[in-house]
């Protein structure tokens, strides 16, 4: 397997020269755009060391030979020649030729590769962890080395060129998405008309150059940014969705593009900033700290005011690896239908006159509420759908007779639903029936007469069959307008108050904790939802790209990436702050309950608990990242930094109190476990036997909180309804831990 994939290699997708002119941009806007008679690199700039300096000169841990050799024995040739290929790379010097670094840089690619295959392949299931664990460290690594690569052998000329292309079609995606949008909704042509999207594209795909691409779409920018001028509320809030602003957004990158001075630079400011991005980001993987958090920032910032692109290649990189989504949710349509699934019977008395008979009887009705997903790449779509069957049992009175009559009708409605993160947008329901009336009994005034009683009664049958075709119709008329008016009047109040909720509690809570996302994304499939979103402040980093293939299961999955809890426990606000132990219980149980909606519950005490210690003594944390966590190979690490006060003894000194947790299902429980407790001064000691006492209170005081747990796999998700197989309970299947992601499967 690794030597048959070994000279395989996935290209970097480049925008062609060829195509940068066919996209509108020709020779005169070229010469016009330049602006310059010399845009050409200096000589010193041409022989630019390239990488050199730039990375660490050896491979940070987890990329050393003994990590490539976990994949076995059968890999142990090609993990030997993997880690020599890492090796070399970090160990490019000055007089490295500029070609020899890219030879390098695609001998990477190429073991990348390999692993890629590998883990789409079930065959080598077994090492897929160790394989998923290095490719985890070395693609963000690669992904970054090949961006500054690149980025220090680009011409800045071309690279305003490539760059406003790709700005372009960006406005042109956006116009789609947009013009997409409008005509899944209802009224949607009059936006359409409004906006003159389709005019727009035109003359987008017209334009000769800069000035002709701004002339196109700014009638559309000042349609949606004077919103406010409309006189209706309604219509400034929906000009303020997603698909409009990004049209803004896009023109508002085209412009900034436009206004990118063309001219030589001198490469050591911009080799600085990459060289401190490069440490910085090294410097957070070890650390996870909120200052080498920053410290990205602050370098990526440097990087982009000096490259010749606006540091656009490497800030893809960072991107995708550090500043991604935080947290993703894929629950299939099996699994959402169970939790919404929602079953109710009802009897009812019937009174009623058809066809020139009295009817009266009883019937009795059954109604399923389900979900059916479907595809949108903008948001989640499903259609709400309503099955259901009523049973009647009436007697027809006319003069002449009275007739039995047994009907079924069946009833199915559906009603669209689309769900944009913020907005449900429901549509009507529809709403078909079909009736079945069975006449099995007939009486009449000619009852006990002999003979003609039984001639009465058939000729009451046969004429109530000649009216079936009719009477059907006119049950399921009725039954249509007693359910479809139902189904929309409970829905719409429904989702109506769950978006009221949403807004007014759930996103609220949210925004005043910091913690509302910062990024977005929901989409559906035929069978699965997808939401994706970002939990990330300012000078935060947020995700990385899981390294496990999306789930595709019959529950749901929840991966989180460790960023998303430090960045939680960032906005807890804990830095600082003095707490006995149950103040410090107390402070996360209602930091919890405001920010998410919950209602978690102080732990009942027992007969065996003991708080005599609450009062005398105080955790006090540290002034920066008090708490923090790593979620490594099926292992999570707390890290807690602080000291202790102590009314009886003397103070401790801040401490990182590092505490290893296992969590493994089995059965209807999930095990906690907690590993050995490690501690080490934040600050130097006076003397290493008082730390070690230190260490030894503080190692107590956290095994003594922190024990084993045995948790219920099982969790109640909502009332029950009249189904009695329905038990609304879903089931923890898998909790595992992966390359700073957590994945928690519940079915």
């Amino acid at each position: 397997m690794p030597n048959t994939y070994e000279g395989s290699r996935n290209t970097m997708l480049v925008l062609l020269k060829s195509t940068l002119l066919t996209l509108g941009i020709g020779l005169t806007s070229l010469f016009g755009l330049l602006n310059t008679s010399n845009v050409a690199w200096t000589a010193a700039q041409t022989d630019s060391p390239g990488l050199a300096g730039i990375l660490a000169p050896e491979p940070p841990t987890g990329l050393w030979e003994d990590d490539f050799l976990t994949t076995g024995e059968t890999w142990e040739e090609w993990a030997l020649a993997a880690a020599e290929d890492v090796m070399n790379l970090y160990a490019i010097e000055d007089d490295t030729p500029l070609e020899e670094q890219k030879e390098l840089l695609a001998a990477v690619a190429d073991r990348l590769d390999t692993i890629e295959i590998a883990l789409a392949d079930d065959a080598y299931a077994k090492i897929h962890e160790p394989l998923a664990v290095l490719y985890g460290k070395l693609k963000p690594r690669y992904d970054l080395a090949q961006a500054i690569f690149d980025t220090l052998n680009t011409n800045p000329a071309q690279a305003k060129l490539e760059q406003l292309a790709a700005d372009r079609e960006k406005i042109a995606a956006e116009l789609t998405d947009a013009t997409d949008y409008l005509n899944s909704l209802r009224g949607g042509e009059d936006w359409l008309a409004y906006l003159e999207l389709s005019d727009a594209a035109d003359a987008l795909s017209a334009a000769k150059g800069p000035k002709d691409v701004l002339q196109a779409v700014t009638p559309v920018v000042r349609k949606v940014n004077q919103r406010n001028k409309l006189e209706d509320q309604v219509q400034q809030e929906f000009l303020g969705r997603k698909p409009f602003l990004a049209i803004v957004d896009a023109v508002k990158a085209y412009r900034q593009t436009t206004n990118m001075k063309v001219e030589k630079k001198d490469m050591t400011g911009l080799r600085a900033a990459l060289t401190k991005l490069v440490s910085s980001i090294e410097s957070y993987n070890e650390s996870k700290a909120s200052a080498d958090a920053k410290a990205v920032h602050k370098a990526l910032a440097d990087v982009k005011s000096q490259a010749p692109d606006g540091g656009a290649q490497v800030e893809d990189a960072v991107r995708a690896h550090y500043l991604n989504y935080n947290l993703h949710i894929v629950a299939s349509e099996a699994f959402l239908d169970k939790v919404v699934r929602d079953k109710h019977n009802e009897s009812s008395k019937v009174r009623d006159y058809v066809l020139g008979a009295n009817v009266s009887g009883t019937q009795k009705t059954e109604t399923t509420v389900g979900l059916d997903v479907k595809p949108s790449d903008d948001g989640i779509l499903f259609d709400l759908v309503l099955n259901g069957v009523t049973r009647s049992n009436t007697a027809g009175v006319t003069s002449q007779a009275t007739v039995y009559t047994a009907g079924r009708y069946n009833f199915t409605g559906r009603k669209e639903i689309k769900f944009d993160g913020d907005t449900f947008d429901v549509a009507p329901a529809r709403v078909s029936v079909s009736a079945r009336n069975n006449t099995y009994a007939a009486s009449t005034r000619l009852d006990g007469v002999p003979i003609f009683s039984g001639i009465a009664r058939g000729i009451a049958k046969s004429e109530a069959a000649k009216r079936r075709p009719q009477s059907e119709a006119i049950a399921r008329s009725k039954v249509r307008k007693r359910v479809e008016p139902e189904f929309n009047k409970e829905a719409n109040e429904q989702f109506e108050q769950v978006e009221k909720d949403l807004q007014n509690d759930f996103y609220k809570n949210l925004r005043e904790a910091g913690l509302f996302p910062s990024a977005r994304n929901f989409k559906s499939s035929d069978t699965h939802i997808l939401m994706d979103t970002r939990t990330m402040a300012p000078n935060e980093l947020g995700g990385s790209r899981p390294v496990k293939v999306p789930y595709d299961g019959p529950g749901a999955s929840v991966d989180l990436h460790e960023s998303a809890v430090n960045n939680t426990f960032s906005q807890m606000k804990l830095a600082g702050k003095t707490m006995t132990e149950k103040e410090f219980g107390d402070y996360l149980r209602n930091f919890f309950n405001k920010a998410f909606g919950l209602n978690l519950k102080p732990e009942e005490k027992t007969d065996s608990y003991d708080d005599s210690g609450d009062d005398s003594t105080a955790f006090v944390f540290t002034k920066e990242d008090p708490l923090l966590i790593r979620f490594s190979e099926n292992e999570v690490e707390l890290t807690i930094s602080a000291g202790l006060k102590q009314q009886r003894d003397d103070d401790i000194p801040p401490q990182r109190i590092s505490v290893p947790l296992t969590f493994v299902v089995e059965g209807d429980k999930v095990i906690m476990e907690a590993g050995k407790v490690g501690v080490s001064p934040v600050e130097k000691p006076e003397s290493l036997q008082l730390q070690i006492a230190r260490a030894g209170i503080m190692r107590g005081k956290i095994g003594n909180a922190i024990k084993r747990q045995e948790l219920d796999a099982n969790v109640e998700i909502a009332d029950k309804n009249d189904d009695p197989n329905d038990d609304k309970v879903i089931t923890i299947k898998e909790v595992s831990f992966l390359n700073g992601w957590a994945r928690i499967i519940v079915e």
